[in-house]
């Protein structure tokens, strides 16, 4: 029931977009961040960053459509009160969401390549690209599941989207300002440990210990997800 399902939430989201919505979506994030983003950043390893974070602005959103979207079309009932089992209700959205992300991330990765190659441009070395492809689909992952998070008690789609733009905010400003205002003065030769440990570049350490422990945080996610989807399946189901 699980690709059924998975059709399901690509044919709403489809019609939700509407063909010209579709179309601005992808001129959008193929010319933002497969073309103008990177193409402006000459060191290649640090044009690959964009799409480390460009997950964030997709999966989430589309994952908050599957549910609070569901919610104000009034078709949220309908599913959770059908004799579909969750776990197949809840993987369906929840890999389309992942898929979303993940298929936009890819495309604009490929034209943001070519397009460094046709100009000219120095490209990143196959391992980095991996590493970074790899990690894009993680934090695709964990933006998926924290746009359902949100969404499971929001009243609208608005309301959900609000609260998950509120908290990537505050997570980017609130890193930066702690790593600016208190690392130097809390941990003194901070910024040189980080330094060393980046020092291998995409393919450090760091980045791998990073994607697997969003990973790990993702999966903890997952199982929480499914104990609050559990408990709005039992209060509009008849079993």
């Amino acid at each position: 029931m699980i690709v059924p399902l998975f059709r399901r939430e690509y044919l709403s989201f489809a019609r939700s977009l509407g063909r010209g919505g579709f179309i601005r979506l992808v001129v959008i994030y193929l010319g933002l961040f497969g073309m103008y983003l990177p193409s402006s950043i000459e060191s290649p390893d640090l044009a690959l960053l964009p799409f480390v974070l460009f997950p964030l602005y997709m999966a989430g959103p589309v994952g908050i459509d599957t549910i609070a979207g569901e919610r104000e079309r009034g078709t949220l009932e309908t599913l959770l009160s059908s004799p579909l089992a969750l776990r197949d209700l809840l993987w369906g959205k929840y890999l389309f969401s992942v898929a979303a992300g993940s298929a936009f991330l890819s495309l604009s990765l490929l034209v943001s390549l070519c397009f460094r190659t046709f100009r000219g441009m120095e490209v990143a070395e196959p391992g980095a690209i991996i590493v970074v492809l790899l990690t894009s689909f993680v934090v695709s992952a964990f933006s998926a599941v924290t746009g359902m998070h949100v969404s499971v008690r929001a009243r609208s789609s608005r309301a959900a989207q609000q609260w998950f733009a509120a908290l990537s905010a505050v997570f980017f400003v609130a890193t930066g300002a702690m790593l600016k205002l208190f690392a130097d003065k809390l941990f003194p030769g901070l910024k040189g440990v980080i330094e060393t440990a980046f020092a291998g570049g995409w393919e450090s350490r760091v980045v791998i210990g990073f994607a697997v422990f969003l990973l790990v945080v993702t999966g903890a996610m997952l199982l929480w997800l499914s104990g609050r989807m559990r408990i709005l399946w039992k209060l509009n189901s008849f079993r």
